[in-house]
């Protein structure tokens, strides 16, 4: 990118700033551009931090900085995905639905179809946490809250004027696994369920559950990108809404006050934001953000959890008794059931990320097209962290779908890979058995 002198950062900045703070009369006197993200941070855009100095039109101090994003055209990624595609559907995002939705994500100054200018989140105390760690509970349960809240929110607007949101929600293309296009990054799904094997079959101690798993993920190749391409292209059920699409660790950012207690939440990327099952945005977030001994131990809370706070926002945004009473822990788990795979698949990517360290990060700028297919811009070496890791999330997985498909017998046929979409999800299950904790 080329850098840019600070003339020409004011006369973009000043006119936009002087509309967004409200007053014309506003003055930059310096400004400069810095690296807006680490290495290995961002995928399909390059962020830059700008620092602006100026005055008020009443000559009080103004000092404040804002984040660009920029569609990077000069990146290989580019040649393999649209990334304009899905630079749209964040912009989408910033300019007509979280302005409704509700205060998610950061104030968006402005877009156009290259660059989405934003207020800079650190600055107001917001701060991503160590994502090789993964979350803690506390963590976990405000984000959870938060996605119910969301998630509350926006069925609550679809329900109340179905016809106006589907025109709202109708830009909101399937850019990750569309059905009719024969390059997109989730085809990079295969690669990823290979190296899953590799590093199932890297494990030394072979339970009979663990040779089940690998034998599961193996059955996966193949047919598994259509499978999840199909999903996602399902009629939009009534109980369908916006969500994230893409709400993992480094996508979201968290307040908090002098005493170290968690205030606040905001997320960012809207990339993959998507009309579908609230389901998507749970499982792609615990398989992905959740330490393992939570989803081991507290994965049922979570579900009660989210469920709780979900109906109690919909009762305050004044949906009917009707849909209330679809809307129970039944409906919830069926559609845990349904779309659980994607969160399993996905997963398989993210392990890769979360846990790459300073000397592994990706570099997007040197990867070329063969990398980005062949998914060699992660460290594929075996690694006995993402062992567990790829471990914990398939056997919870696997079970999860034993509760759900097998009645106390040893029949494993729920191993086997649904081909028809008409049986999409049934392989798929989910429990909350009989344990309850209230969290609240």
């Amino acid at each position: 990118m080329e850098e840019r002198s600070m003339s020409d950062i004011i006369k973009k900045m000043q006119p936009l700033l002087r509309k967004f703070e409200g007053d014309d009369e506003l003055v930059i006197n310096e400004a400069k551009d810095e690296a807006g993200s680490n290495l290995g941070d961002n995928f399909t855009s390059v962020m830059i931090r700008t620092v602006i100095v100026g005055k008020y039109g009443n000559g009080s101090p103004y000092k404040k900085n804002f984040m660009t994003k920029i569609l990077p055209h000069f990146r290989p990624v580019a040649e393999f995905i649209n990334t304009a595609d899905f630079f749209i559907i964040e912009g989408y995002m910033y300019e007509k639905i979280l302005p409704i939705v509700g205060d998610y994500g950061p104030r968006c100054v402005y877009v156009d179809e290259k660059e989405i200018i934003m207020e800079d989140l650190r600055e107001k105390g917001y701060i991503n946490c160590k994502r090789q760690n993964y979350l803690d509970l506390e963590h976990t349960l405000f984000t959870i809250q938060t996605l119910a809240k969301w998630h509350a929110k926006s069925l609550s607007i679809k329900l109340k004027d179905c016809e106006n949101f589907e025109k709202l929600a109708s830009p909101l293309k399937e850019n990750v696994f569309p059905v009719d296009l024969n390059v997109a990054v989730g085809k990079t799904l295969e690669s990823g369920l290979i190296n899953a094997t590799d590093h199932l079959e890297s494990i030394k101690l072979r339970t009979a559950e663990l040779e089940k798993a690998i034998e599961y993920v193996k059955s996966l190749k193949n047919n598994c990108y259509d499978v999840i391409a199909k999903l996602l292209s399902l009629p939009k059920d009534r109980y369908f809404t916006i969500c994230h699409g893409d709400a993992w660790i480094n996508n979201i950012l968290y307040k908090y006050d002098k005493n170290g207690k968690l205030l606040d939440i905001k997320f960012v990327d809207f990339q993959l934001s998507r009309h579908t099952s609230v389901a998507l945005d749970f499982h792609y977030f615990v398989y992905s953000s959740v330490r393992s001994c939570i989803i081991e131990d507290k994965y049922d809370n979570l579900i009660e959890l989210y469920h709780r706070t979900f109906v109690e926002k919909l009762k305050e945004y004044g949906v009917s008794e009707g849909d209330l009473k679809n809307l129970n822990m039944e409906w919830f788990q069926s559609e845990l059931k349904k779309f659980s795979l994607y969160g399993l698949v996905t997963s398989f990517w993210l392990i890769h990320i979360v846990l790459a360290n300073e000397s592994n990060v990706v570099d997007m700028d040197k990867m070329t097209v063969k990398n980005i297919e062949d998914m060699e811009f992660f460290n594929m070496a075996i690694d006995a962290t993402k062992a567990e890791r790829f471990k914990l999330i398939t056997l919870h997985y696997l079970r999860i779908v034993k509760a759900s498909n097998d009645d106390d017998n040893d029949d494993d046929s729920f191993l086997v890979l649904p081909r028809e979409e008409k049986e999409i999800g049934s392989l798929v299950g989910y429990s909350t058995g009989k344990r309850t904790v209230d969290l609240r």
